[in-house]
């Protein structure tokens, strides 16, 4: 009895089957982990996601106040909150935007009601909240000097319709950088290399640049999207 024990414990037979299952669990363990893993960064990149569109509604609603301050007149100026979506996909992204409207000394908040030509804001204080699937809002907020600007009467060129400028030539401001252009009605294109030494004003057009041509100051405002094509800069 005592040689067949000892045969017994001495037999191998099995082992192979313990070791596989070892193995196997091992590699079981690690498949686990990779998903695991795969799934996290899965998850964080979708967060991150809804992030930057919150922040980037914001931001949509910062730019959807300084084009309609810059489009508007000021007898037309309508100063209530906006909310609106911004067109993202797979989800939907929204704004809720204010403005507050300061005096000369920046501290007197202003009514809109009292708006006139002799009476307007030099200040105003936007506040933007973009939101995504009801995540964590993202809001932004900026101040914004505002320069009366009556109807380009005192530009260095003023158009009322579509205006093209098809020849090499600069503007030249009377005071520093103040050469502005302004176009009433329709669109602005400018196909050579100009420099305009002012401000551009589209607001019922786009504006449309390209051949090295420059803007100085403060850029182009336009009420449709203005376009910069190849080599032309806007500072």
């Amino acid at each position: 009895m005592l040689i067949t024990l000892h045969r017994r414990f001495r037999e191998e037979s099995g082992v192979a089957m313990i070791v596989s299952l070892m193995v196997a669990f091992v590699v079981l363990m690690l498949s686990t982990i990779v998903v695991a893993q795969s799934i996290h960064s899965l998850d964080s990149s979708g967060y991150d996601r809804q992030r930057l569109l919150s922040v980037n509604a914001a931001e949509a609603g910062i730019n959807h106040w300084y084009q309609y301050l810059q489009t508007t007149a000021l007898d037309d100026l309508n100063c209530s909150a906006r909310s609106e979506d911004v067109a993202s996909g797979p989800t939907v992204a929204t704004f809720d935007t204010t403005a507050v409207f300061y005096a000369a000394d920046g501290t007197t908040v202003m009514d809109c009601s009292t708006f006139s030509e002799t009476n307007f804001p030099s200040y105003a204080a936007i506040r933007s909240t973009g939101t995504v699937q009801d995540q964590t809002p993202r809001t932004i907020e900026t101040l914004a000097r505002l320069s009366p600007n009556y109807g380009g009467f005192g530009a260095a060129i003023l158009a009322v319709n579509t205006t093209t400028f098809g020849n090499q030539f600069d503007i030249y401001g009377e005071n520093g950088n103040d050469g502005d252009v302004y176009v009433l009605n329709g669109d602005l294109v400018v196909s050579q290399a100009i420099n305009i030494r002012g401000n551009v004003y589209v607001p019922n057009g786009g504006a449309r640049f390209s051949n090295n041509a420059t803007v100085l100051r403060s850029g182009v405002k336009a009420g449709k999207r203005a376009r910069s094509c190849a080599a032309s800069r806007i500072s």
